[in-house]
C-alpha cells in the first residue's frame, strides 16, 4: 500500500476531497468537526517530507468563531503548531496529516469555547 494512497484514503474518510493543483502540491477541501460545528477548510500539502507543516486555511468563518482570532492571519491561515515544535513522520504521511488536522481542530475548539484564549 503506497503512503500517498493511504493518505488519500485517510483524508477521504474525514470528508476531504482533492482540488486541482500543480504537482507536487496537493490541495484538499473539507471540514473540521469542532465542538460547536464544522469549519470549512482548505488543506495544502507542499512538503511531503513535512519539514514545513501543511497549510490549513479557513474558508468560511462560522458564527461561533469570533471575527478576530488568535492563531489565524488576515487571509484565514491557521497557525496550529509553532514552527519546529513538532516533528512529523515523513514515512507515515497519513498519520502526519491527521495529526495536523487534529491539532487544528483542537485550536479552533479552544478559540470557540474558551474566551480567555482570545485575550
Amino acid at each position: 500500500m503506497s503512503a500517498l494512497g493511504e493518505t488519500l484514503r485517510a483524508l477521504r474518510a474525514r470528508g476531504f476531497t482533492p482540488v486541482a493543483a500543480k504537482l507536487p502540491v496537493r490541495v484538499f477541501k473539507g471540514g473540521l468537526a469542532c465542538k460547536k460545528g464544522d469549519v470549512s477548510v482548505k488543506l495544502t500539502i507542499k512538503d511531503w517530507d513535512f519539514l514545513s507543516y501543511p497549510a490549513i486555511c479557513i474558508l468560511d468563518r462560522p458564527d461561533f468563531l469570533p471575527e478576530l482570532m488568535p492563531h489565524i492571519d488576515v487571509l484565514g491561515n491557521l497557525c496550529y503548531f509553532a514552527p519546529g515544535s513538532v516533528t512529523l513522520d515523513r514515512y507515515d504521511p497519513a498519520t502526519a496529516v491527521l495529526q495536523c488536522l487534529n491539532q487544528a481542530t483542537a485550536i479552533l475548539d479552544r478559540i470557540a469555547t474558551e474566551p480567555s484564549t482570545r485575550q
